[in-house]
């Protein structure tokens, strides 16, 4: 017995390869990556919110789905298409129970935390995952974003999506898997300003990125031309379809009034938005623009200088573009949470700039995460693993005391009475 057990044991070390392992650890790390994150996030939940883009998307998707007819006219929260596919292919799938809301953030929010990881890994390693995906868990105001079908998730969720396409493309051996990437980070895209247009303000610093990834300028053109093609379907399906004559006029109607707070009477006033939105969040851009400079000069792998020109950009625009003249309006209003979408790429740059600096003062660890790609580092896997692991614990067991009245079970009849099933 003992010598067929030996046997066995080495069978089973001869089928473990290295790369069977690295693969192993991987899954590992992101398997223990979800379960930290719905277990966060269900904890976390709020209730449903009666108005808005949380509640009206859900209701416009289940009367769709129901048969209804396309109406002539509509609202921005209709119109958000980012938001209104996945509610509907949630409904379509799990059908249209109260409880059956939570679904769409709690997947939408799985979906971006893991690409935040991902993301993170890519660029620097399982450390720089988890630690950004453990910044982003413990922001409290991305909470709200989490718990309900709103611009401020989804957003963020297609544009790490994005990313991930063209990190994926600057690897493409061929120039045929390149375009596909690119065609498909494209779309993830136009998803992402489907739910909300200001999502295009991350466009020029995904434009930069494509075209400094050594492909030329052309694929910038392709990339943009494909946005510019799906637009115009957008569009036409207006003119068709509705009394509407395109999406941004639909916009510009029916949420962009000019109202005395948001109007523009000083130099200040561009910065509104920031100076109320309180201490966490001024401390939390000024961290993260101060990462994100480190990234874009000092970063190892220059493309992890993406996430800091892509913060840069929308940072620029959301502060600087103006919807009117006369009066002087901005294009967003200066609401705080808008802010909201900032807050993977805010985890993301400190995850980056945390990790980088380590490396530079440990030189171990930068060798084990130098080599991770190619043979399991056991080492930086560990610690990866450990922390996350800790920090579902301590998650866990701060939320244990709360858990009854946040239960989402046991708020089933206040959401029966906003959602009619």
């Amino acid at each position: 017995m003992t010598s067929s057990l030996a046997a066995s044991i080495a069978r089973f070390g001869k089928r473990l390869t290295p790369e069977r392992l690295r693969w192993g650890i991987e899954v590992a790390l992101v398997l223990v990556v979800t379960a930290l994150v719905l277990v966060t996030r269900v904890s976390r939940l709020e209730m449903v919110e009666i108005g808005g883009d949380a509640l009206n998307v859900w209701e416009f998707a289940r009367y769709l789905l129901h048969g209804g007819e396309i109406p002539q006219e509509w609202t921005h929260h209709q119109a958000r298409f980012g938001l209104l596919l996945p509610t509907a292919l949630v409904q379509l799938f799990f059908g249209y129970a109260a409880n059956n809301y939570y679904l769409v953030p709690l997947i939408a929010g799985l979906v971006l935390h893991v690409g935040v990881y991902a993301l993170a890994r890519r660029f620097s390693g399982p450390i720089a995952g988890a630690l950004a995906v453990g910044l982003l868990l413990w922001f409290p105001p991305f909470d709200r974003a989490s718990s309900q079908i709103l611009p401020e998730l989804f957003g963020p969720t297609f544009t790490v999506c994005s990313l991930l396409a063209l990190a994926a493309y600057t690897e493409a051996k061929s120039d045929r898997a390149a375009r596909a990437w690119l065609s498909f980070a494209a779309v993830l895209f136009f998803l992402g300003y489907g739910a909300r247009i200001s999502n295009l303000f991350f466009a020029p610093g995904l434009g930069l990125l494509i075209w400094r990834s050594g492909r030329g300028l052309r694929d910038v053109f392709v990339f943009a031309g494909i946005l510019l093609g799906l637009f115009l379907c957008e569009t036409a399906f207006y003119r068709i379809f509705t009394a509407e004559s395109d999406p941004i006029s639909l916009l510009t109607e029916t949420h962009a009034a000019a109202k005395g707070s948001s109007i523009i009477k000083s130099t200040k006033g561009f910065f509104k938005i920031y100076t109320t939105a309180g201490e966490l969040w001024q401390a939390a851009i000024a961290l993260g623009m101060a990462a994100a400079v480190w990234g874009l000069v000092y970063a190892r792998d220059r493309r992890a200088a993406w996430i800091g020109a892509t913060l840069f950009g929308y940072l620029f625009l959301q502060t600087f573009v103006i919807r009117k003249l006369h009066p002087l309006t901005p294009w967003m209003r200066p609401w705080p949470r808008y802010l909201l979408v900032l807050a993977p790429f805010l985890a993301l740059s400190v995850a980056l700039f945390v990790t980088d600096v380590v490396k530079r003062a440990v030189p171990w660890i930068a060798r084990s995460s130098a080599w991770w790609g190619r043979r399991p580092q056991f080492g930086s896997s560990f610690v990866a693993f450990a922390l996350i692991v800790a920090a579902t614990f301590w998650m866990a067991r701060e939320k244990a005391g709360r858990w009854g009245k946040n239960q989402p079970l046991r708020r089933t009849p206040l959401i029966q009475d906003a959602i009619v099933d």
